[in-house]
């Protein structure tokens, strides 16, 4: 029951899940028992990644790991802002990092991130890399990666990764880039264009020349504007140009641009568009059943936490009673299993 409620309320709000179940489980678990389920299983994996990281970095022990090697390691990390309720504050910052090996075809142009591991949550800058690199050192030999490439929106605490990792390259993430020239050029396709290709080839002077002329005919308000992505280039001067050499493009090796797409699949659609509001507690839980989720870690998670408690799901008084339960609950987690691929 436990794996089936965190499947679910990963993808529907606690309270849907828990009509859903209930047309398969007669006196199926309610909104308020799906959504203890929910933050038990987040409280425990945010309790597992606070003593890795203080394992790690105060004593100096490596977690397990599978020492996978790979030349190169992409890491691309943005936030997204969540309502909060019962809080001081009306929103926070909620994070995700995204790693993985290289960009492959996954059927028409889409593409598929390969050796995809992600790492979210409300935590701090020091606290979400320390245990995202925790997270990375059970997958991979550190030491025997090639090199590594940081991208992001040029945020303070997207840069703090590089303070714990070998980061080779840092790249301006290029949707955050053409947002910006978007706002300053506006309606001007040309100017847009230009401004782009050069600020990808590390032309800093180049974009800003455009910008400045744009500023020059443009009344106060579109000159202010203008003026702030001006800031925001200067600001990642050093970080504007793609990380490919000329050869690299040429030989097809694909560039940065995971981040926005995992946002809004693996956060947004949860957390935002319906009117939520969270408390940093539960949208944390959240957050840890949605990272567990994505890196095929859920159900294994779950089972070893029952083992780990020694315990069994409440309502199983008998041999034949929890057969028939466990029977009933098997038949569900099939149905639901094609539902959620279609939410």
């Amino acid at each position: 029951m436990r794996s089936l409620a965190n499947l679910l309320s990963r993808h529907v709000p606690c309270r849907v899940a828990s009509r859903i179940i209930g047309c398969f489980i007669q006196d199926g678990p309610s909104h308020a028992t799906l959504h203890s389920e929910v933050g038990r299983t987040g409280s425990e994996k945010i309790t597992d990644e606070q003593e890795k990281a203080r394992s790690l970095f105060e004593d100096g022990e490596l977690p397990d790991s599978k020492m996978r090697r790979t030349s190169r390691l992409f890491i691309e990390a943005d936030s997204t802002s969540v309502a909060l309720q019962r809080s001081k504050t009306r929103r926070a910052e909620l994070k995700l990092g995204v790693a993985y090996e290289g960009l492959e075809p996954s059927g028409g142009k889409a593409l598929r991130a390969v050796g995809k591991t992600v790492h979210s949550g409300f935590g701090k800058t020091e606290e979400f890399w320390r245990a995202f690199s925790v997270s990375l050192a059970s997958t991979y030999d550190l030491a025997g990666v090639g090199e590594v490439v940081l991208g992001g929106d040029g945020a303070p605490w997207v840069r703090k990764g590089s303070e714990l990792f070998p980061v080779e390259r840092f790249q301006l993430c290029r949707f955050h880039l053409k947002r910006a020239l978007r706002t300053a050029l506006g309606p001007d396709h040309n100017k847009v264009r230009l401004a782009s290709k050069a600020a990808c080839k590390g032309d800093h002077e180049g974009a800003d020349t455009i910008l400045a002329e744009a500023a020059s005919e443009a009344g106060d308000e579109k000159r202010e504007k203008i003026s702030g992505t001006r800031r925001y280039l200067a600001a990642n001067r050093d970080c504007l140009a793609d990380w490919r050499t000329d050869e690299q493009r040429e030989e097809g090796l694909r560039g940065l641009g995971t981040m926005e797409g995992n946002i809004d699949k693996l956060l947004a659609n949860r957390f935002k568009k319906r009117g939520m509001s969270w408390s940093i507690k539960g949208g944390d839980s959240m957050a840890k059943v949605i990272q567990l989720r994505q890196n095929g870690q859920l159900e294994d998670w779950v089972r070893g936490a029952r083992r780990r408690q020694d315990q069994i799901e409440p309502g199983l008084s008998g041999p034949d009673q929890g057969q028939r339960l466990l029977s009933r609950v098997s038949k569900a987690r099939l149905f639901l299993a094609g539902l959620v691929q279609r939410l």
